[in-house]
């Protein structure tokens, strides 16, 4: 569980505990996040692309496995509490 996380950053895109998870590349191995909970004493404030566990990803580059949000989440577009931008591309399991 990850208690008091506090990203502050209202004119920047993708934020969260992984702001970015990266580029598609076919020859890397798909990567993972699992288990892993943000809780409710967090908050996470940026621009585009904001969520408490990944900002930002594109390409299918993750797996999103078991986890779970309870901070608050803003930004100005694209925001949600697991996946902000590029959730389309990314499996994501089990979260709540």
């Amino acid at each position: 569980m990850i208690d008091h996380l506090y990203i502050n950053a209202p004119d920047k895109d993708n934020q969260g505990l992984f702001g970015d998870a990266g580029v598609y590349d076919s020859r890397a191995p798909r990567g993972f996040i699992k288990n892993t909970s943000v809780d409710h004493a967090s908050y996470v404030y940026g621009g585009d692309g904001v969520a408490a566990i990944v900002g930002f990803t594109r390409g299918g580059v993750v797996d999103i496995v078991n986890c779970s949000n309870a901070a608050e989440v803003k930004g100005s577009s694209e925001v949600s509490g697991i996946v902000g931008q590029g959730a389309y591309s990314c499996i994501i399991i089990g979260c709540a």
